[in-house]
């Protein structure tokens, strides 16, 4: 039996998305493994794991180094171009996830920009209930610092700096980078970081009835729905001077494309039609990536940070 076309399976699951989200996602993941597996076979792995690195005491402070296929840190070291690097924050709504949920997701986002050259860094961090707002932001913040002082110390040079976050690992990249609270924690990252992407990320913490993660945020933001406004992203993100980049899906979460609409106006902004929450993410290194091309033009027409 032939393998069915993303686009059908798409059109398919996309209505039916809101009515189990949890359920779809898994759908998605064994919907895409064996487009994962297919590229894995046609263009080799494009990145090798080199180490894990801790960065904190918590067993979720870890990341993972990945390195473009064939090169090791002597080579990259004495590259005359400088290599950029993609700093990568998964999602699970702010109580669940993991930098590798599946032998394939999140690994696939590093994989993907890894071919075209980029170092990945692919980040965990604390969830809710051991994090509490703005814990999860710190934590990205402090591995960024520590991941980067690692490529320091073997030589490397930096080129272009992007932060990449899904779903609640886009929100806690926007508060690390636009919260008044995170100003001086993160003045260093705003200040190097030459852009920002967001893939269908939660800007605003609710517990809206329609909410479907509502408990996460709770579990995350605090019981005091008063304080939910101030802590929210989209509260401080009235402009951006980092370079925005905003994917989102047609059929996403409840709520989400509202408050990523005021945003519009000043972020690089793309829908992509068919796709739910997960498959905008799970698309990456399938050979069925839809948004490749717009971030690769992002990342080419940003320039880089002098800093």
């Amino acid at each position: 039996m032939s393998q069915q076309a993303p686009k059908e399976f798409l059109r398919g699951l996309g209505p039916r998305w809101h009515l189990d989200v949890q359920g779809h996602r898994d759908e998605v993941f064994a919907f895409y493994q064996p487009f994962h597996q297919a590229q894995l076979a046609r263009l080799g792995p494009g990145a090798e794991i080199i180490e894990t690195s801790r960065y904190g005491s918590h067993a979720k402070n870890e990341f993972e180094f990945y390195w473009p296929e064939r090169q090791d840190d002597q080579s990259l070291a004495h590259e005359d171009n400088p290599k950029s690097v993609l700093f990568f924050v998964h999602g699970g709504a702010f109580v669940r996830g993991d930098r590798n949920t599946t032998p394939e997701v999140y690994s696939n986002v590093l994989r993907e920009f890894c071919r075209s050259g980029f170092i990945g860094v692919n980040i965990g961090y604390r969830l809710a209930p051991d994090a509490r707002y703005p814990d999860a932001a710190v934590d990205i913040v402090q591995a960024i610092t520590k991941a980067k002082e690692v490529l320091s110390d073997r030589r490397i040079r930096l080129g272009q700096q992007f932060l990449m976050g899904h779903s609640a690992g886009g929100t806690h990249c926007a508060t690390a980078l636009f919260d008044p609270c995170m100003a001086e924690k993160a003045a260093s990252l705003r200040e190097e970081l030459d852009g920002l992407i967001l893939m269908s990320p939660r800007l605003k913490a609710d517990r809206d009835p329609r909410n479907v993660n509502a408990a996460g945020v709770i579990a995350y933001f605090g019981e005091d729905d008063t304080e939910f406004e101030l802590r929210s992203p989209l509260t401080h993100m009235k402009k951006s001077d980092i370079p925005l980049f905003i994917g989102m899906a047609e059929f996403e979460n409840p709520l989400l494309h509202d408050y990523v609409e005021p945003c519009r106006r000043f972020a690089t902004y793309r829908q992509y039609n068919d796709h739910n929450h997960m498959s905008i993410i799970t698309q990456f290194d399938s050979g069925h990536n839809e948004c490749w091309k717009d971030l690769q033009e992002f990342c080419k027409s940003t320039p880089t940070n002098p800093v």
